[in-house]
Order: structure tokens, then C-alpha cells, then sequence
């Protein structure tokens, strides 16, 4: 499945962003951010370093849109309510929308890997077993 991030330059970004590329059912197409377009994502993540040659990208909801099968929301808490509207209205129809604020004690990163797995059909834990999360 192809998947995008929009806020991948924060904690949870950087965090589902680890998660997803071990993934073994997830492309991760495009991940976005305001600050950091044109860096590359292990620039700000140097955990990633070797795992991906991506770059943020500003955000273009024609481009969401062209390349992603679903769309994670990692931005800080509330902006993600004006970003939904529009994503909906282009046809996303799969959305996880994470509000790092109100799950970062909560493993927003692993929650929203779980929620995949479950769009997905496979076992929730599918991605998650060596990384310390373990769903209930």
C-alpha cells in the first residue's frame, strides 16, 4: 500500500516514518512538511539514515491524492481539522489522522501502524513486533 505522511518532520512523523519503512506491506510515497521541503528525511530523523533516500515535500493535495492508497495526518494538535476537509473533498478515503499532543503517551506512531494493519486485513502486530510496541 502506498502511504503518505503529512508533518513528517516532528517526533510522531519521525517515529510512524521508522515504523512504515520497516513495514512489510507499506511503500511510504510522500512525506510532508512546511519547514524542512526539499531536506531529506534522514537530515531530520538521523535514525533513518540508510532506510530511505526521501524528501519533504511541501504539501500538494493533487500529489496526496496521485500518490497514496492512505494518508496519515502527523501535525500538531488541532491543525489537523484544516487539513481533512480537503483531503476528503479530493477523494482520500482512507485517512489516520494522529494529534501528536493528545497520543504521544500513547504511542501515536504504533496506534496508527495498528490502524493500517487493520485497512490492510493482516494481524494488527504485523510491523510492530521489534519495536517495543505491543497492541492489546
Amino acid at each position: 500500500m502506498r502511504v503518505g505522511i503529512i508533518g513528517g518532520s516532528g517526533y510522531v512523523g519521525g517515529e510512524l516514518l521508522r515504523l512504515l519503512l520497516a513495514h512489510p506491506q507499506v511503500e511510504v510515497t510522500t512525506v510532508t512538511s512546511r519547514k524542512d521541503a526539499g531536506e531529506f528525511v534522514f537530515g531530520i530523523h538521523p535514525n533513518l539514515r540508510g532506510l530511505t533516500q526521501l524528501k519533504f515535500v511541501p504539501l500538494d493535495l493533487s500529489q496526496i491524492q496521485e500518490s497514496c492508497d492512505l494518508v496519515f495526518t502527523a501535525t500538531p494538535h488541532g491543525s489537523s481539522v484544516n487539513l481533512v476537509p480537503g483531503l476528503l473533498e479530493i477523494g482520500v478515503s482512507r485517512l489516520v489522522v494522529l494529534s501528536a499532543i493528545d497520543n504521544i503517551m500513547k504511542g501515536a506512531a504504533g496506534q496508527g501502524v495498528q490502524c493500517l494493519n487493520v485497512v490492510l486485513g493482516v494481524d494488527e502486530r504485523t510491523g510492530l513486533q521489534s519495536t517495543g510496541f505491543h497492541p492489546m
